[in-house]
């Protein structure tokens, strides 16, 4: 279910966050065991003072520091080869919380319906009681689904975002009201259906919220769109309380796709670098930005070691570059590129 391209990004991700954990890890090292070292000696001067050279301790550093770099680097490999595992999650939770958005969304409108008078001539007039009484929504919110894993999840909305979205959407929506209309027989999934595909997941302020808080939404909104409808059609049919939804979103070609990617990348990193250097006219390794370097590894390596043709490697880490780069950077990522995979 997850493009090339989501497998890529969410690699590049990876590797640029184990690369600059790598480095803050190597820096804290150092500085450490300078510290350490510093500390013995002064140990050891006292020591000598008062026994004598023939009691002085061995003052080699301690192995403490180097188990916590060791311990952290460990960390940062199993952080980089889970990455495809923790991008799922985040899929996953972005689509629990548009589920509980659904569903809280009935909740306000049940409340505003028996407790504010003011609201009833309008909800009649407007026909928002079909959305108030939705029997899939309802069937959702007394699911095991629902209580076991989507309240579990990481839920981001406050009850005000969630009010304020249910004001504009449903109170003040004049197309859902017209859609909605007594003369128009509309069904419970097409009711769900209209809102996921024309108010949350399209340019308005939900869409605005996740794309702040994911940085690869964009790429990842036809998956989620895919899983709430398949959610939607599932408890259209299905009632029972006691069932248990879930749907694979990355499968075993995927997993093996991004596992080469980061595998090869890591393995080869240092040849990689190798062949990038002598093709810097003028320009310091250490000069460039840190996922450019990244970005321009990646495609060498897939042309390298992945046997993906030059053409498509290239033209996939351009496009990258032009959304978590520069235009420049695109540029200068297309020229090394491509004068090394011609040799």
């Amino acid at each position: 279910m997850l493009t090339r391209r989501i497998l890529r990004i969410r690699a590049m991700q990876d590797l640029y966050t184990y690369f600059i954990n790598k480095r803050s890890a190597d820096a804290t090292l150092k500085e450490e065991l300078v510290i350490q070292k510093k500390c013995n000696e002064k140990h050891c001067e006292r020591e000598k003072d008062i026994y004598g050279d023939i009691f002085v301790k061995d003052c080699k550093s301690t192995i403490g520091e180097e188990k916590h770099f060791l311990d952290t680097i460990n960390t940062l490999n199993y952080n980089l080869h889970n990455g495809l595992n923790q991008q799922g999650k985040c899929i996953y939770n972005n689509y629990y919380n548009i589920i509980y958005l659904l569903v809280k969304w009935v909740d306000v409108s049940k409340t505003q319906l028996n407790t504010v008078k003011v609201y009833q001539k309008y909800y009649k007039s407007s026909n928002v009681e079909i959305f108030v009484n939705n029997k899939i929504l309802n069937d959702i919110a007394n699911s095991n689904f629902f209580t076991k894993e989507v309240l579990s999840s990481k839920l981001l909305f406050s009850e005000n975002d969630i009010k304020i979205w249910y004001n504009t959407y449903i109170k003040k929506d004049k197309f859902f009201i017209k859609y909605c209309s007594p003369n128009t027989q509309i069904t419970d999934f097409e009711i769900i259906e209209y809102f996921i595909k024309n108010r949350i997941l399209d340019n308005g302020s939900i869409n605005i919220f996740f794309v702040e808080n994911d940085s690869i939404w964009e790429d990842t909104i036809f998956i989620i769109r895919k899983m709430l409808l398949e959610t939607i059609n599932f408890f259209q049919t299905e009632t029972k309380k006691e069932i248990q939804f879930k749907i694979d979103i990355v499968n075993k070609p995927e997993k093996d796709f991004y596992k080469n990617l980061v595998t090869s990348i890591e393995k080869n990193w240092n040849h990689i670098i190798d062949l990038i250097l002598p093709k810097l006219q003028n320009w310091d390794l250490k000069r460039i930005f840190l996922i450019d370097k990244i970005l321009m590894a990646m495609a060498i390596n897939e042309i390298k070691y992945l046997n993906i043709p030059a053409a498509i490697a290239i033209d996939e880490y351009i496009e990258i570059a032009k959304i978590y780069s520069t235009d420049k950077s695109s540029k200068f990522i297309n020229g090394i590129a491509n004068e090394i995979s011609s040799k």
